[in-house]
């Protein structure tokens, strides 16, 4: 997952730093703008990062007896990674959405709509740009990100492009790392609903993790966090439900990679 996360921290103080400015009224665009009924609607941000609270209790019960929730606790842990790398992926991206929205978009001539925020700090600049266009059933985005102080320096740098249903409860953002020539795509993350409930993936589609594959599905009261190893071809997982407190796990490094269980109160237990 290296892969994705690097051009993502590349770009995270850029826009770290025009999310600070926009929050103190230190941008060039500050007047929050009147809703654009004719403009593409954004995906509602909560559906672009997995819902892990079940685990919130991981910490306090991972200082407690050895041995009486260890299944559990390995869980936990393994979920706070999970949750790190998501939201390395996934917040600069969507604060960047949320940044280049605070101002007014201007429809353009080929029917898109353009928004634009300028950030300025003496001789420091940043701009981000986010194109919305819609084509059919569907809005295509693009979102280009120009930091010339920066080092590397980012001159209307495709950051991200993807499209959206015209009502954001689905879609696909393809992540570009400028790092490298050509400016690739490097990961995709889609999400949506099927027959088996809501899903969040991340895939690594470049580089020495092509194949990787990220996944969160929530079908009450039934959630799964799975991973594909690309390199190997293998799936692991971590299930639980959210209304009893059951759950287990299934990876390679632990309970010599047969699956472990937890009753519904995270004590270990014998697998059905």
């Amino acid at each position: 997952m290296y892969t994705i996360t690097r051009p993502v921290r590349l770009l995270a103080l850029v826009t770290a730093l025009a999310a600070l400015a926009l929050a103190c009224g230190c941008g060039s665009d500050t007047v929050k703008p009147t809703p654009t009924a004719a403009a593409p609607t954004l995906p509602d941000p909560e559906r672009l990062v997995p819902d892990l609270a079940f685990f919130d209790q991981g910490a306090a019960l991972s200082a407690k007896e050895a041995g009486a929730y260890d299944n559990f606790v390995n869980a936990y842990l393994r979920v706070v990674v999970v949750d790190a790398l998501t939201h390395l992926v996934l917040a600069p991206p969507v604060t960047a959405f949320a940044v280049a929205l605070h101002t007014i978009p201007s429809p353009q001539p080929d029917g898109s709509w353009l928004w634009v925020y300028t950030w300025v700090n003496g001789p420091e600049e940043a701009q981000i740009r986010l194109r919305g266009h819609e084509v059919g059933d569907v809005v295509q985005w693009e979102l280009r990100v120009t930091a010339l102080s920066n080092d590397p320096a980012f001159d209307n740098v495709l950051w991200f492009e993807g499209q959206t249903a015209r009502d954001g409860a689905e879609g696909t953002w393809t992540f570009h790392d400028p790092e490298l020539a050509g400016n690739p795509a490097v990961g995709e993350l889609a999400w949506g609903d099927d027959d088996e409930g809501a899903y969040l993936t991340l895939e690594c589609i470049s580089g020495d993790d092509i194949g990787d594959l990220l996944t969160y599905r929530h079908d009450a009261p039934a959630c799964i966090v799975g991973f594909h190893d690309g390199g190997t071809g293998h799936d692991y997982d971590i299930r639980w439900n959210e209304r009893d407190g059951s759950g287990s796990l299934l990876v390679p490094d632990y309970n010599g990679g047969m699956r472990a269980c937890w009753d519904m109160h995270q004590n270990d237990s014998v697998c059905p």
